[in-house]
């Protein structure tokens, strides 16, 4: 689902989001992470993933 709020960002904006935090802020996202509390991190190509807290 967040790879997909990803794409509307950058077809809306014409640009990627620069993190996460800027979904949540456009309104694309109401949660920064997953239910189960691993963080969610958009890579510079615009890919979505997800890390385990403590994970390096």
């Amino acid at each position: 689902m967040v790879q997909a709020q990803v794409q509307a960002y950058e077809i809306e904006e014409k640009k990627l989001p620069a993190d996460i935090s800027a979904l949540k802020i456009a309104g694309y996202l109401e949660e920064t992470s997953c239910p189960n509390g691993d963080a969610i991190q958009i890579t510079a190509e615009g890919k979505v993933e997800r890390t385990t807290p403590g994970s390096t």
